[in-house]
């Protein structure tokens, strides 16, 4: 068995996140302005708005980066793969899981255009969601090994599901023998 240090993240979650946390931090942000005072001068309202969007901004990076995108462990072996989150999340409240080799749907590699490296996809069927692999920091040869080890796995459990034949000798057709 093997245990690779990788981040893991959702894609589903991690959309939600960037869609719902700006509006509600706008929101706020609006309902906060609603309720100063009219004679507030302008460069104090522009002060206001623009210390709220950084404010937004920041808080944005630091979910992203501590809280959507965390540090796990993937143990992989011949019975199937499992993921342990190494610390506590908002989002990821299961810290544990395992799925066997008929649980998992597909193995994909994609690119990341933005930080111009590879990370490694697994969807599972029961639950339905796709699970994200990106290398650590400086540990592209640790991820990439755990792709090759990862497809390794999943191409010996589909051979072992393919229909056993018996060794049978060839039988002739009678009308060949004639």
């Amino acid at each position: 068995m093997q245990s690779y240090q990788l981040k893991y993240h959702k894609n589903s979650l991690l959309l939600i996140s960037m869609i719902v946390f700006p509006v509600i931090c706008a929101g706020i942000m609006f309902a906060f302005l609603s309720i100063l005072p009219q004679s507030l001068p302008e460069w104090a309202m522009l002060t206001l708005v623009c210390s709220s969007i950084g404010i937004m901004i920041a808080l944005s990076f630091w979910m992203i980066n501590t809280q959507l995108i965390v540090k796990c462990s993937v143990n992989i072996d011949e019975r199937g793969v499992n993921l342990e989150i190494n610390k506590s999340s908002l989002f990821y409240k299961q810290k544990y899981f395992f799925a066997d080799w008929e649980n998992v749907n597909h193995i994909t590699e994609k690119f990341d255009g933005r930080n111009g490296s590879y990370y490694y996809q697994i969807a599972f069927k029961t639950p339905s969601f796709k699970a994200n692999f990106n290398a650590l920091n400086r540990g592209e040869e640790q991820a990439e090994k755990f792709y090759t080890e990862l497809r390794y796995f999943q191409e010996t459990y589909n051979l072992q599901k393919l229909p056993k034949f018996d060794n049978q000798e060839y039988v002739s057709n009678s009308w060949a023998n004639a």
